[in-house]
């Protein structure tokens, strides 16, 4: 990883649909030589995907996270639940980590209902292998730089994402557009134009109303951080005092390690995903953070994120809503 594939993997994470054209003219370098780098790192999974933030909220929707536990988990019990978990429908996202909890899971519901019927049923399959959950409701994200990576290519505010918006009406061709920009971001006008039968030039028009209106958030590119020997971690945060809650959030929103903030209703506030190369870093990082807040902070949990078990922004996206 040199200086040149950092500057691609900025410019791509601030914008994953950014043209080979435009990333070769921001860092001075031939097209054929990103074309060659991107492909090299889609090809060694230091990209994992390109997608698309879409807000839930404007479409209806309810995001919730869950901690889990585990009590008397085996590795063949394990594998059962992953799989149990990554073909339901209102998955976003599932994450095994090291610290107080021992897996993350990231959902998408319409409402409460949807919510008690997949508990019912995934505790009802899993829950004796289960020592305890917690349940939080998300309400806002924020979507950071790649700063971590330390150069600069054109910087590109944070994004946030407030998804205890109102529900908003979307054409069902709409929806069409942001079902196949959910799992490829990256993917070019003709080819979507095939899928929808819609010139590209009319797509074009809609995806840029749908980033006016909100619906589109961004366009973002998940990395293993493995790969570039970074450590990842997400930080979760209670406080004492809810009016602080800002305060740590703008101290983030500019901070070099952290990748995106998460908002909360339920045991925890605030959740920071960090990168770091180390440790040491992170400690550093969450004594700066007494340092300034402690008083207000009544507890953290730093989780170590060490497998991520695919993602899919929006599993129920279809134009039958």
């Amino acid at each position: 990883m040199d200086l040149i594939d950092k500057k691609i993997l900025k410019i791509i994470g601030m914008n994953s649909r950014a043209s080979v054209n435009y990333i070769a003219k921001s860092i001075g370098k031939s097209k054929e030589t990103v074309n060659y780098r991107l492909n090299r790192m889609i090809k060694d999974k230091t990209i994992l995907s390109f997608y698309t933030n879409i807000n839930g909220g404007k479409l209806g929707f309810y995001y919730y996270k869950i901690l889990l536990k585990y009590k008397t988990m085996n590795s063949e019990t394990e594998k059962v639940m992953l799989a149990f978990l990554k073909k339901n429908k209102n998955m976003v996202w599932v994450g095994n980590c090291d610290g107080e909890y021992q897996l993350m899971i990231s959902l998408l519901v319409r409402d409460l209902g949807e919510l008690n019927n997949f508990l019912n049923s995934f505790l009802g399959k899993f829950g004796n292998y289960l020592y305890d959950k917690e349940i939080m409701q998300i309400t806002s994200f924020d979507v950071l730089n790649e700063n971590y990576l330390d150069v600069n290519v054109g910087e590109k505010s944070s994004m946030r994402e407030d998804v205890t918006c109102s529900k908003e009406d979307v054409a069902k061709i709409d929806l069409k557009i942001l079902r196949i920009l959910a799992g490829d971001a990256r993917i070019k006008l003709i080819d979507m134009s095939k899928k929808i039968n819609m010139t590209a030039e009319a797509i074009s028009y809609r995806i840029k109303n749908l980033v006016n209106r909100g619906i589109i958030s961004n366009f973002k590119t998940r990395i293993d951080y493995s790969k570039l020997g970074y450590l990842y971690y997400q930080v979760l945060l209670s406080l004492n005092d809810l009016k602080v809650k800002q305060k740590i959030i703008d101290k983030f929103t500019n901070h070099a390690n952290c990748v995106s903030i998460i908002e909360f209703i339920g045991k925890y506030d605030l959740q920071l995903e960090v990168v770091v190369k180390n440790v040491e870093e992170l400690r550093d990082i969450l004594d700066d953070l007494r340092k300034d807040h402690g008083k207000q902070i009544h507890a953290y949990t730093p989780l170590t994120i060490y497998k991520e078990h695919g993602a899919v922004v929006f599993p129920m996206l279809d134009e039958k809503r």
